[in-house]
């Protein structure tokens, strides 16, 4: 295979990204996410009720894998009817996984028996990151929900509490945070007027990283912070010029060649 000849132009439609967005329930990640072009729910919980949607309820690994089948033949035809997808959550998306590969091997759990020392986790991680990656490669966009869990952190300075998806963390740091095109952290943040009295609580998505929390951004798009408001999402996305990247520094032969 030949080296390329020109630099690959930075994706800029959303419409090929894959985004993870997590945050604690009730703050508006499936509302959010339902606001997203012609989006197809793999509702693997029932928290789609009060919302109108396209939607496959999905309660097993083998149902999972079957959605994908006939999410692929319909990416393939002339006309597809679905321009985003979203796996809400992934969190049971993941457990089905687990599920099945201890049925495979008669264990009650995922570290039981043949599955002990981590086997069972190498299994399931290759699997869901199999599975992950196939819809990710598919001609539209990604979306994939989880909650959140409080976990406890040490410092130099003492102990502090952070925000991570509620997702097993294996699963979580090595296989969900690395593929993901944007990581944004849900979350409600006080308002107080300027006497310091609270106002109201206003829904918000972080969008770079922090140590009290997981986000990236890796388009460059969005700013640090904004309402947890699909139209104010993209209306931000569409109104930021990427970021360059850092230019490198010359070689002090080059410079005096």
């Amino acid at each position: 295979m030949p080296l390329p000849e020109t630099m690959t132009p930075p994706e800029l439609s959303l419409a090929k990204q894959t985004i993870f967005i997590y945050g604690p329930p009730g703050v508006g990640k499936t509302t959010f996410a339902h606001k997203f072009p012609n989006v197809l729910f793999l509702a693997t919980e029932p928290g789609l009720k009060g919302l109108e949607a396209y939607q496959m309820p999905i309660n097993s690994w083998a149902a999972l894998q079957t959605a994908y089948d006939d999410i692929r033949v319909d990416q393939q035809s002339d006309a597809p009817r679905f321009d985003t997808i979203c796996i809400d959550t992934i969190d049971l998306a993941y457990l089905f996984c687990e599920e099945v590969v201890c049925n495979e091997f008669n264990e009650r759990s995922i570290n039981a028996g043949d599955l002990g020392y981590g086997k069972g986790y190498a299994m399931a991680k290759n699997r869901i990151r199999g599975m992950l990656v196939a819809f990710a490669q598919l001609p539209c966009g990604l979306i994939l929900t989880s909650h959140c869990r409080e976990k406890e952190k040490d410092s130099r300075t003492g102990k502090y509490t952070k925000m991570v998806p509620a997702l097993s963390e294996k699963i979580s740091y090595e296989v969900v945070l690395p593929m993901a095109d944007m990581v944004l952290y849900a979350e409600t943040e006080a308002k107080h007027d300027k006497d310091g009295n609270f106002i109201r609580d206003e829904r918000i998505i972080r969008t770079t990283p922090n140590k009290f929390y997981e986000a990236k951004d890796r388009t460059g798009r969005l700013p640090a912070k904004l309402p947890l408001d699909y139209d104010k999402f993209i209306e931000a996305y569409n109104r930021a010029a990427p970021k360059k990247p850092a230019a490198l520094d010359t070689p002090k032969e080059a410079k005096n060649a």
